[in-house]
């Protein structure tokens, strides 16, 4: 886009103010698909916004900006952009017509508040209505259109983008294009890329022959282009078809992935109500797809470029091989939202999707869950993992035969480096384990004691400190240094001097503790001690846990407080913790359980066969 044009169209306060209520609509829907956009809002702020047109001149911050000077000014754009904004007068649904817009501006790098004024000056008198009468454009000749136009430069990203995502944006034609990695190219490479892409047969040629050393590299730009033909010969099949294609690969294993890709971007459209996959989607699925026998791959896919579309197009893939898919994300909010959205795409390739998330009605505790009988599986690594132990340790067959093929990671980045040495454990009861109850209140009530004890003790020795430093007649900044280190040492002896007092009350030592008992609490009373030190000291409330009400009872719930914030609903402290900030609280004491088995993250994720 000319800077000068740019220049012209300064933005107003309605502009802004129209295209903030537009942006804020779509959110809240995205977070709850039940949310009801309000037409009313978007309708007010858009006549808002036509108000500022009055006959053929829009008023941006005091400057007045004629429609006719600007289409004799800068008649190049405005003859470019016409035909694209007759088709989008066609659009009668406001919604779509924005997100038609909002794609446009994306795809070809032009500043969406441009587009949108540029589109009014193009339709000055439509009004509220977005229909044009006696055209032959249609919605789908949209790409075709965006092909014709220049690409302009956007806000340069990440300096750290690497060879590959450079290979990537320029096989896709530029549709996505970066001006940072664009400004890597040398002026000849723009020129020659700027030809053509005119031409997709000869642009692929172009690519390949650049890269002709880069085997990786050649592989990904051919599978590019049968992607393309493909979906040639599918982009008028229907459903029906697309589930036929589906039910003859589910039995034979499908083979040629470049078709699936094609298929499903036609099935995509239909799903979506038109929306074809994005160049940089399939790109991604045939990246991953690059890797060898019983490998995986590890991806960056950076925001708004699809994630849950890519996880969905791998794990179709992956099922039509005839092979189980488990999608594992960070938290089971992700996990529900993931396979809520995808179902109906799932569905027109007649495949089952599902999630293992907690049911109050599931049967799972004690038998096979239903969840592990379908073809698509989504839940956070710890449901999966503590589904694995019951299946596998305590005999329930949970995982109803499920074997490990094919695994998704979203977050791999969280699972396996930030929370890599996070394990699931599944604890039970001992016999007898009620009767350690009176061990923690033992402990805890001489903490109590030693606590108002030492905390006199301090305060004689700081007094006596006190005196000690006055009859030595030093000056008083001396005498402030010396009396701050002798107390910081106090504070610091503080636990160690704690944890000797409550020792020495020899706590496990009562009688109502059974025989095979006594060497485990004589072995645990360290540990104990020092969990209710920090319980007591350094545990607060609504920050390592929280205290809620389940089943008519208050609880502690602990609190994953150093990575994700969320609440850990099954989560039980071992070592006496949890029943230490129960006697905090004066909450019901409970037992402790002893742990039966575990597993950690990087220990599940490498039972499966396959990685992605």
């Amino acid at each position: 886009m000319s800077s000068e044009l740019e220049e012209h169209l300064k933005l107003s306060s309605s502009t802004i103010n129209y295209q903030q209520i537009f942006k804020d609509e779509l959110a809240k829907q995205d977070k709850d698909p039940s949310y009801k956009i309000d037409d009313i809002a978007i309708k007010e702020a858009r006549k808002s916004l036509l108000r500022n047109y009055k006959d053929g001149t829009f008023q941006f911050e005091g400057i007045k900006v004629k429609a006719e000077e600007l289409r004799k000014k800068f008649p190049e754009e405005f003859t470019k952009f016409s035909k694209l904004f007759n088709l989008l007068s066609r659009v009668e649904n406001h919604k779509e017509f924005e997100l038609q817009l909002q794609k446009i501006s994306n795809d070809i790098g032009v500043k969406y508040d441009f587009l949108r004024i540029l589109y009014q000056l193009h339709n000055p008198r439509q009004g509220e209505s977005n229909k044009v009468e006696n055209s032959d454009l249609e919605i789908r000749d949209i790409e075709e259109i965006i092909s014709q136009l220049p690409k302009y430069k956007t806000s340069p990203k990440d300096d750290s983008v690497k060879l590959l995502g450079q290979i990537l944006t320029e096989i896709t034609l530029g549709r996505d294009q970066d001006g940072e990695l664009r400004s890597k190219l040398t002026n000849e490479e723009i020129n020659a890329f700027r030809e053509l892409e005119k031409n997709q047969t000869e642009a692929l040629a172009f690519y390949k022959a650049k890269y002709s050393n880069n085997f990786e590299v050649l592989q990904l730009i051919d599978a590019y282009g049968e992607v393309k033909e493909y979906y040639q010969k599918w982009r008028e099949k229907d459903g029906r078809a697309i589930r036929d294609w589906a039910d003859e690969q589910k039995v034979q294993g499908l083979s040629n992935v470049h078709e699936a890709i094609a298929v499903m971007d036609r099935a995509n459209e239909h799903v979506t109500g038109g929306h074809c996959l994005r160049d940089t989607q399939i790109l991604s699925v045939l990246a991953f797809l690059q890797t060898q026998k019983d490998q995986g791959r590890l991806c960056q896919i950076s925001t708004g470029e699809g994630k849950t579309t890519i996880v969905s197009l791998l794990a179709v893939i992956k099922a039509l091989q005839q092979e189980k898919v488990d999608v594992i994300t960070s938290n089971p909010v992700l996990a529900a939202e993931g396979a809520k959205d995808k179902k109906d795409f799932y569905g027109l390739f007649g495949l089952t999707v599902s999630t293992n998330n907690i049911d109050p009605n599931d049967k799972g505790a004690f038998g096979p869950k239903d969840c592990y009988k379908t073809d698509v599986l989504y839940g956070c690594i710890s449901n999966f993992q503590f589904d694995y132990l019951r299946d596998s340790f305590e005999g329930l067959k949970t995982r109803a035969g499920r074997e490990f093929n094919s695994v998704i990671l979203d977050e791999v980045d969280s699972m396996l480096i930030d929370n890599g040495g996070h394990i699931a454990k599944l604890s039970g009861p001992l016999p007898g384990m009620e009767s350690l109850r009176y061990v923690y209140i033992k402990i805890w009530t001489e903490l109590a004691k030693a606590e108002e004890t030492l905390s006199n003790d301090y305060s004689s020795k700081l007094e006596k400190k006190a005196r000690e430093i006055k009859d030595r007649d030093v000056s008083e900044e001396e005498a402030q240094l010396e009396y701050h280190q002798f107390q910081q040492e106090l504070v610091k002896s503080t636990k160690e001097t704690l944890k000797e007092r409550v020792k020495a009350s020899n706590p496990s030592k009562i009688e109502l503790i059974p025989s095979h008992l006594q060497e485990y609490a004589k072995d645990k009373l360290d540990r104990w001690i020092d969990n209710a030190i920090y319980a007591k000291y350094s545990c607060h409330e609504n920050k390592q846990y929280v205290i809620k009400q389940k089943d008519g009872e208050t609880v502690v719930v602990p609190v994953d407080y150093a990575n994700t914030g969320v609440t850990l609903k099954n989560t039980i402290w071992s070592h006496g913790l949890h029943q230490f900030v129960q006697l905090k609280h004066n909450l019901h004491l409970t037992s402790e359980s002893l742990t039966s088995s575990f597993i950690s993250n990087l220990g599940y994720i490498r039972k499966y066969d396959i990685l992605n």
